[in-house]
């Protein structure tokens, strides 16, 4: 049986300064809980393929649709 996974992309323009990195644990009753993955930031295109498929629309995000952020 096959589960459904979401993955969510986030595109934005970063000026002054690098891309943050941070770190996610997993929450909740699933296998997964408690799991820790190192995040970050990175330009495309990537430099390297992402496990299990997770860049698998990357080329369909269109560079016109980045916002630059104010605040």
């Amino acid at each position: 049986m096959s589960v459904a996974r979401r993955t969510t992309y986030v595109q934005l323009r970063v000026t002054g300064g690098p891309a943050g990195r941070w770190a996610h644990r997993v929450a909740g009753d699933g296998e997964d809980d408690g799991l820790l993955f190192a995040c970050r930031f990175a330009p495309l295109p990537l430099a390297a393929r992402l496990a299990d498929h997770q860049d698998e629309f990357l080329d369909r995000i269109d560079p016109a649709w980045a916002r630059l952020a104010t605040g």
